[in-house]
């Protein structure tokens, strides 16, 4: 089947889910702001819920047990006081209990989101899957955001985010043993996000020059155990050359070469291979139904999240958040990224980049190595003749 078609179902799958919503959401989706001038958008909500968050909370709202939390029926999205569900959601958490259960899984912050998207996730969440809370406004977000509100439930959240492990970033760069080998696997660090600079791809093809030693000169890497860049988003990359250059990520090599870089150098090295196509890979056939399942569906009974959920249904990954591209990725490369995550190798502090080492830990060699087999499998959808995304031969 292909990842077209794959796209297809799951979204009449949601559609499906959608229709099924009370009649007091669609109630609730006319209530507006007077003052702000805000309506609840319950479309912009799904969506940008869909985007940000039901990789860990799931389309039903029920999380995944004893990993991430659930939202259906959550005081934090039925009651009046929104202060902690938005003060999470800006702020990430971990640790988090609820109704006496706690749940291990680590939310990274989405405060880069704007007050109106946050708003609106907010305000899905506590309209679907048979919450009735009260809605929330965009002021309300940037009270939240400010300190002004909720001081008490916001530290006791703060709290439970300040008692997390140290864990993982992600990196373009390094040897197969070394922490770079996060670049186009893992999540990435918010800590470190990038200025408003843009790059430029023609001067970066020139600075890019010496990176071509390991990574190829188009991105291409043809050692397994150095990771491809082509078509690596801009800013994954420039995060992680500031994750080096500023010692958050250690690796001798990668802290050399990012050392003399300036901010610009960063975005134009990132913008000339952003610029460049990925070669697809050939993953093998007889890993592709494992490597495809947990790649499409995760594993809800051990807490394992579906990976296109964060990195897309053809491995393109999100900019945005940023998660980073996996499509035609060494097998070898992935797999032993993997490997060293699940043996508790950390490369990095922030939230957001705890996500990869703690859902790592919950997969066996086989896992691994079917998922990993997978992704070096998957086409982007701009690929000329695309077939199966699995497919031991490439289209």
């Amino acid at each position: 089947m292909s990842f077209r078609r794959v796209v297809v179902l799951a979204a009449a799958l949601v559609a499906g889910a959608a229709m099924a919503q009370s009649a007091q959401q669609k109630a609730d989706v006319s209530e507006s702001d007077a003052a702000g001038g805000y309506t609840f958008d319950a479309a912009k909500g799904k969506a940008a819920y869909e985007t940000n968050c039901v990789a860990c909370h799931q389309a039903s709202g029920e999380g995944l047990p004893g990993t991430f939390a659930p939202l259906k029926g959550n005081p934090a999205t039925t009651g009046d006081d929104p202060t902690l569900q938005l003060h999470t959601i800006i702020n990430g958490a971990h640790g988090v209990k609820v109704e006496g259960k706690t749940y291990s899984g680590v939310m990274p912050p989405f405060g880069h989101l704007s007050d109106t998207v946050i708003a609106n996730i907010a305000n899905y969440e506590r309209t679907s899957w048979g919450n009735h809370g009260k809605l929330v406004t965009p002021a309300d977000v940037a009270a939240v955001r400010s300190g002004k509100a909720g001081a008490g439930q916001a530290a006791a959240t703060t709290a439970a985010a300040a008692s997390a492990p140290a864990a993982a970033a992600s990196a373009p760069a390094g040897s197969a043993s070394s922490p770079a080998q996060a670049a186009s696997v893992a999540s990435s660090a918010v800590a470190s996000t990038p200025g408003p600079l843009s790059g430029d791809a023609t001067a970066g093809k020139a600075k890019a020059a010496v990176c071509g030693a390991c990574h190829g000169l188009d991105g291409n890497s043809t050692d397994p155990q150095y990771p491809k860049l082509a078509g690596q988003n801009e800013h994954y990359i420039v995060e992680q050359l500031q994750n080096f250059k500023s010692g958050r990520r250690k690796n001798a090599i990668m802290m050399g070469m990012a050392s003399p870089l300036s901010p610009q150098d960063m975005h134009d090295i990132a913008a000339y291979f952003a610029s460049q196509k990925v070669t697809p890979g050939v993953a093998d056939e007889a890993l592709v139904k494992a490597g495809g399942t947990l790649y499409r569906e995760g594993d809800a009974e051990r807490g394992i999240p579906a990976c296109m959920s964060c990195h897309g249904p053809d491995g393109r990954g999100n900019p945005g958040a940023p998660y980073p591209q996996l499509a035609g990725q060494h097998a070898d490369y992935v797999q032993q990224a993997l490997t060293a995550w699940h043996d508790g190798d950390t490369w990095g502090t922030s939230k957001h980049a705890q996500i990869m080492p703690s859902i790592a830990k919950k997969l066996d060699k086989d896992d691994i190595a079917a998922v990993a087999s997978y992704i070096e499998g998957l086409h982007t959808h701009t690929d000329e003749g695309e077939d199966d995304a699995g497919s031991s031969t490439a289209p």
